[in-house]
């Protein structure tokens, strides 16, 4: 991914809250 790893973390986290 071409994303900072502070994105990849905060879509991340995103994705576990929204389950």
């Amino acid at each position: 991914m071409s994303l900072p790893f502070h994105l990849q973390l905060m879509l991340f986290t995103k994705s576990l809250k929204s389950v």
